[in-house]
């Protein structure tokens, strides 16, 4: 009789909790999301970094493009995970907060990032009405 205990295979992808709506299950997706920001954040500076690096005498661009590829794969990885989570419909703080913003703080974000898209929609529609304004004129002869 052998003493050797066999490991235990490991299941991929980890097994489900039966309810998928536990506050725990919540907590733990939020705490992967934040760490891929994490990742997202790193990346896009060694991206910039290296972008800026690529004006320097002597230096190829190969090393941004492989930056920037990874920085595109990081936020692909994130979009999934927040459609898939569902914690990309909840506004994410950085970690480093401690005081969640109250919810008159959220209203007011929400009203003035409101008022912004409309008043940028209202001025395109007004630059629009001008530009048709201007093409539907008829065309006058030139003074001599």
């Amino acid at each position: 009789m052998s003493s050797f205990v066999h490991p235990q295979p490991a299941v991929f992808p980890p097994q489900q909790p039966d309810d998928l709506n536990s506050p725990a299950l919540f907590k733990d997706n939020i705490t992967l999301v934040q760490s891929q920001i994490s990742t997202v954040r790193s990346l896009a500076r060694e991206a910039l970094n290296a972008i800026k690096g690529t004006y320097q005498p002597g230096s190829s661009s190969a090393h941004a493009a492989e930056n920037l590829a990874a920085l595109r794969q990081s936020l692909q990885t994130l979009n999934e995970l927040l459609y898939t989570t569902g914690v990309g419909s909840l506004p994410l703080l950085p970690p480093e907060t401690t005081e969640p913003p109250t919810e008159e703080q959220l209203a007011d974000q929400a009203n003035k990032a409101i008022t912004t898209l409309f008043t940028l929609h209202t001025r395109m529609q007004e630059t629009a009405a001008v530009a048709a304004n201007i093409m539907a004129a008829p065309e006058q002869a030139p003074r001599r």
